[in-house]
């Protein structure tokens, strides 16, 4: 999936870090937030990675504070239009580097997703 303009974009995630009262250790998680699929990326998964948007970047970086849920942006948790984007499928994975994202070829007469 890319961008039909082939802009860079970011993928909104959560991160935490957490210390264990019991030995002082801190623990760091991380998660990329999925949403609903547009009608480009259904045919390919039932969800998909949340993309923000250029101009919400501040605002997603924004730190919440516990006491004003006000501050969590949740009005950014929305599917990205699909006359923005572009999908493609790929090779199945195996090895590493570029050549993974390049689209699968189809035999004749098959149609591609």
């Amino acid at each position: 999936m890319a961008l039909k303009d082939d802009r860079l974009f970011s993928f909104g995630a959560i991160w935490d870090r957490r210390k264990n009262p019991d030995n002082g250790e801190y623990l760091e998680s991380f998660a990329v937030i999925t949403t609903e699929p547009n009608e480009l990326l259904e045919p390919f998964h039932d969800r998909c990675p949340l993309v923000i948007e250029r101009k919400d970047y501040d605002r997603w970086l924004t730190p919440y504070v516990k006491e004003d849920p006000s501050t969590v942006p949740v009005e950014l948790v929305r599917t990205y239009p699909a006359e923005g984007m572009k999908a493609w499928k790929v090779k199945p994975l195996k090895g590493i580097g570029p050549e993974l994202l390049e689209p699968m070829t189809v035999p004749d007469g098959l149609v591609p997703l």
